[in-house]
């Protein structure tokens, strides 16, 4: 066997993961280069945030900032929002031999609320609530303000115009926007 084969050894994982044709995948660990320098917790949080960044207003190495993004105000009965992923127990926790039953596609309805201040969330094109899982989003909108009283989000969203959707899916990411 060569050092390239020996290096590039497949991996066979028995999860049953199989292509759109039924065809069986499986995983290959490719061995790290010696160049690769780890990024620490810090680095990947401002690297994110400056990619959000970008998103909303240009690139750096553009000129400074080249889009112009837009506040759309949406009232709450215009707009759902569903959270990505249920509860996570860690593999500690459970009995032993016992895997977890929560689902990580798992979609939850969120209510309006404050803590959605500062959330980055994917507009969907779905139409029906049973299409979310297959429908492509449209982009991303950050929840710039919330008021309750009034019953409206206040959105920063890349281009103007009418939102395409009505579906909005969030995960755990926050944006401070410092515009």
């Amino acid at each position: 066997m060569s050092k390239l084969q020996t290096s590039f050894k497949p991996i066979h994982l028995a999860l049953g993961i199989a292509n759109q044709n039924q065809t069986p995948l499986h995983i290959e660990k490719v061995v790290r280069s010696g160049g690769v320098v780890p990024r620490n917790p810090s680095t990947r949080s401002k690297e994110l945030s400056i990619a959000i960044k970008e998103y909303f207003y240009g690139s750096r190495c553009q000129g400074g900032h080249t889009l112009r993004p837009h506040r759309v105000l949406v009232s709450f009965d215009n707009i759902t929002i569903y959270k990505v992923g249920g509860f996570r127990v860690a593999p500690y926790l459970l009995p032993v031999g016992a895997t977890s039953s929560v689902d990580p596609c798992q979609l939850d309805i969120v209510q309006p609320s404050e803590n959605l201040l500062h959330t980055l969330g994917g507009l969907s094109y779905a139409q029906e609530e049973s299409d979310i899982r297959n429908a492509n989003l449209a982009g991303l909108v950050h929840f710039q303000e919330i008021d309750i009283q009034n019953r409206k989000f206040t959105f920063l969203i890349p281009s103007p115009g009418a939102l395409p959707g009505k579906f909005i899916i969030i995960g755990k990411i926050q944006w401070l926007d410092g515009g």
